[in-house]
């Protein structure tokens, strides 16, 4: 569907019309993105639009704009607050109890420091942006992490590249592995792809877990 709509859109002859379209496009991008945050719609038909608009405006080959018709496209619109999520107490229980080997514990070492670290993704992201996501939000995280960690071309590229050159092809493997997941965290998926800020940072911090975890596979074959 979209090479169908990228190619009328290319036998355009005139730079006017291809420019005004574009322009439209983003126009309801950004309208919808700023609109429904603040009232709820209940036409699947224009979110369905929204996120097919965004993957055409992708999909357009490349115009020679001037810089004030982009400007708008980077601005969103974000509020910040406080939220408690917890409160209680927490205390030592008392008794007798055992200390297991350490070799028997090396493989939830491991798996703990995962779910810290992604832990502290979701810390992060909720300081800075006012969010209340939980730990169930860890699980997307996670699950995420995981199909970028297992990437053959990724793996293949941290062998033979810098880690700029394998962000790189993180960043651009993290869109698709995204793709695959809207089912599972619509919402999750909607604020990486309508907050650009938010975007990035979820990137670097998921990026920086992937590449240890790959570094680290690597080291230990």
């Amino acid at each position: 569907m979209l090479r169908e709509i990228v190619g009328r859109y290319e036998y355009i002859p005139e730079p006017e019309r291809r420019l005004e379209f574009k322009h439209r496009l983003r126009s309801y991008i950004r309208l919808y993105a700023f609109l429904s945050q603040i009232v709820t719609f209940k036409d699947p038909d224009l979110e369905q639009l929204y996120l097919f608009a965004r993957l055409l405006l992708r999909a357009l080959p490349q115009e020679r704009e001037k810089a004030s018709l982009r400007a708008a496209e980077y601005a969103d619109l974000e509020s910040y607050r406080i939220h408690k999520t917890f409160t209680g107490h927490i205390s030592l229980q008392s008794g007798v109890g055992t200390l297991d080997p350490l070799a028997a514990l090396d493989g939830a070492v491991i798996k703990d420091l995962e779910k810290a670290a992604l832990s502290e993704i979701i810390a992060e992201i909720n300081q800075r942006f006012g969010t209340d996501f939980t730990e169930a939000d860890r699980v997307f995280f996670a699950e995420l992490k995981t199909r970028l960690a297992e990437n053959d071309s990724l793996q293949a590229s941290a062998k033979a590249n810098t880690r700029e050159n394998v962000q790189l092809l993180h960043d651009a493997l993290f869109n698709a592995a995204l793709q695959t997941m809207i089912d599972s965290n619509f919402e999750m998926f909607k604020r990486i792809n309508d907050n650009e800020e938010f975007g990035q940072i979820v990137r670097a911090r998921i990026f920086d877990q992937v590449y240890q975890e790959i570094l680290g596979n690597l080291n230990s074959n």
